[in-house]
């Protein structure tokens, strides 16, 4: 079940953030973080730049800041940024007329965007200069070569994170074969 799926991965990362937060000796985090390195993901890196909101903006800050002090290093895989350069592509389209607004899938960036007002060419420029953006503050780099010995099941991967309600049975949309690309990177 999705939902209950949603609750538990909601419910893990408050763990691992409280357990990053409250660290009770920062020094030896700092050693323990030292070579870590976190591939983020989309969702992640807009709410980085603030284009989900002034409090997604402030708790990746905050997470940013505490895992960067314990030595952690972010990092943005090329594939992540050309998902990116597609959605923020589709949106400068959609919010050329208040009709192709209206039928947008509702998310906190669309909401954000409306709310702040921005036009298509506003969203036009942050697409161009998302890449530049980006490497002043992570170090955005290739995915590794792709190990079989990692990836067996993908198909049941694809099958878990498509979304019934916009992509077909068996299809395996950009942003499903981008997350399996991630996912077989990460690991």
């Amino acid at each position: 079940d999705r939902e209950v799926t949603s609750i538990v991965e909601k419910f893990i990362k408050g763990i691992v953030l409280k357990n990053v937060l409250f660290y009770d000796d920062p020094t030896a985090a700092s050693k323990s973080f030292k070579s870590t390195r976190f591939i983020l993901d989309s969702p992640l890196v807009f709410s980085s730049l603030g284009f989900r909101g002034r409090y997604q903006k402030s708790m990746f800050d905050s997470m940013a800041k505490v895992l960067k002090y314990a030595g952690a290093k972010f990092v943005v895989l090329n594939e992540t940024v050309a998902e990116m350069e597609r959605l923020l592509s589709a949106l400068e389209s959609k919010f050329k007329t208040l009709d192709a607004q209206i039928d947008i899938r509702q998310s906190d960036i669309t909401r954000y965007f409306r709310k702040e007002r921005w036009t298509p060419a506003r969203i036009r420029e942050s697409r161009i200069t998302l890449r530049t953006q980006l490497k002043k503050v992570f170090e955005v780099r290739a995915s590794p070569d792709r190990s079989r010995e990692f990836t067996a099941n993908e198909t049941t991967l694809a099958e878990f994170l498509r979304d019934d309600q916009y992509e077909d049975e068996g299809e395996i949309s950009q942003r499903v074969q981008h997350d399996i690309d991630c996912v077989a990177a990460t690991l």
